[in-house]
């Protein structure tokens, strides 16, 4: 939810302040519980990154190769599928982000 919430600081998404106050996040956990997680989760072992590699994603590739795997078994679609091509709009500096002039949104992330 953080990534569609934008907050000026961590801290804010569990502020009891009126311009802040969402309680959805104190109750999935507490900042002190968000703030222990995020300090130690890691997805790869720095020393061990390949020199020169072209994925920038390497880190999380174990983690997104377990997700698409999961996705493959258990989601079968039916006959009748539609698919929406749709780009997040991303402001930030990222290799990958795609220019397009002519959506709403020029710059996002598909």
């Amino acid at each position: 939810m953080t990534g569609i919430d934008k907050r000026p600081e961590i801290e804010d998404y569990w502020s009891s302040k009126p311009f802040f106050h969402t309680p959805w996040y104190g109750k999935t956990m507490s900042i002190r519980r968000f703030q222990e997680i995020s300090k130690f989760l890691d997805f790869a072992d720095n020393k061990g990154s390949p020199e020169g590699c072209e994925n920038r994603l390497y880190k999380v590739m174990p983690v997104l190769e377990s997700i698409t795997k999961k996705f493959k078994e258990l989601y079968i679609p039916n006959k009748e599928i539609s698919i929406d091509e749709g780009m997040m709009a991303w402001k930030g500096r990222l290799i990958f982000k795609i220019y397009m002039p002519d959506k709403l949104d020029k710059y996002g992330i598909f």
